[in-house]
C-alpha cells in the first residue's frame, strides 16, 4: 500500500492489526471520491470510525479465506481495485508495482488478475 502512496493510521507497525488496515488517504483525495471508484471494481472498504479522524481514512478487512486461500485472489483484487482507483482520481503511481510488492512479499503468492 505504501507504493500507492498510502500510509497506516497507526503510528507505527507494531501498532496496527494484523486483520484490518486503516489507510490514510492521498493528500487531495476524499472519502467521496475515492470509495466510490473502489466500490465499482467490484471491492468494498469502509469508511474511517474514530470521531476525530473518521473523513481522513478508510478500512480493509484482510481476514479468513480471504487471505489463507491464494485461489481466490482476493487480496489481489483489492490491490488492483484501490490501485485503479488511485489512478482515476488522479494520483501519479506505477501500475502494477503494489502487486510486484505484495507477490515478493508472499514469496510467489499466484498473481492472476481479476480486473
Amino acid at each position: 500500500m505504501y507504493s500507492m502512496g498510502l500510509t497506516l493510521v497507526a503510528n507505527e507497525k507494531k501498532w496496527a492489526a494484523n486483520t484490518l488496515s486503516a489507510m490514510k488517504f492521498p493528500k487531495g483525495v476524499s472519502k467521496e471520491e475515492l470509495l466510490p471508484k473502489i466500490t465499482k471494481r467490484g471491492v468494498i472498504v469502509a469508511g474511517g470510525l474514530h470521531k476525530k479522524i473518521k473523513t481522513t481514512y478508510f478500512r480493509v478487512g484482510h481476514m479468513g479465506l480471504s487471505v489463507l486461500d491464494g485461489k481466490r485472489q482476493h487480496l489481489v483484487t483489492v490491490i488492483e481495485a484501490i490501485e485503479g482507483a488511485l489512478i482515476e482520481c488522479g494520483v501519479k503511481i506505477e501500475k502494477g508495482k503494489a502487486l510486484t510488492i505484495f507477490k515478493a512479499a508472499m514469496g510467489g503468492y499466484s498473481l492472476k488478475s481479476s480486473l
